[in-house]
């Protein structure tokens, strides 16, 4: 008798690696979306800085 081995399906390979693809972008796309929400809150914060630096420079001359 020959040794059993085992076969793997193709159909099953091809959907681990999709599965695999999907994980890895899925990943990739929320440390994306991660850094955008940083960058959104870092240019409220400068806005508002901005903001407030005129206010200080209007109140100053007023004064």
């Amino acid at each position: 008798m020959g040794s059993l081995q085992p076969v793997i399906d193709p159909l099953f390979l091809q959907i681990a690696l999709g599965v695999f693809m999907l994980g890895v972008c899925f990943i990739s796309l929320q440390q994306v979306a991660r850094v955008l929400e940083r960058q959104c809150r870092l240019r409220e914060l400068e806005e508002r800085v901005r903001v407030e630096k005129e206010r200080n420079s209007r109140s100053g001359s007023i004064q």
